[in-house]
């Protein structure tokens, strides 16, 4: 419950960012915890997903052990999420990953938003 409020607090606000998930402790979220996630996501016509969507640049997700980051990858792969994804062990490179990440969506959105306004003209 406190993830859920969390989540709503930041995906009301306006910008975007990418986001670190720090796993290396080991434990993920229980089942029980992904399906009270998804339920908040698509409720109201999936109205924070598209939100998740819309204001998320990129995902970094720090992960102790090699298996374990294989495994992740390819349900990354499977998945297929609609941001640039990052797995590793090495915090100053997910850190790095995050900044990049975010630097080059401005760069383009700040490109796009030039166009619209030529094109308008």
């Amino acid at each position: 419950a406190q993830f859920v409020g969390f989540l709503e607090e930041l995906l009301t606000r306006e910008g975007e960012f990418s986001v670190l998930w720090d796993c290396r402790r080991g434990a993920f979220p229980s089942l029980k915890q992904f399906r009270t996630v998804i339920s908040f996501l698509n409720a109201n016509d999936k109205a924070m997903a598209k939100a998740w969507d819309a204001r998320v640049v990129a995902n970094a997700i720090l992960l102790k052990g090699a298996i374990r980051r294989g495994v992740l990858g390819v349900m990354a792969g499977v998945a297929k999420p609609p941001q640039p994804l990052w797995i590793g062990a090495d915090e100053h490179a997910a850190l790095r990953f995050a900044r990049e990440s975010a630097a080059a969506r401005i760069s383009e959105s700040g490109a796009a938003r030039i166009s619209e306004t030529h094109r308008h003209r």
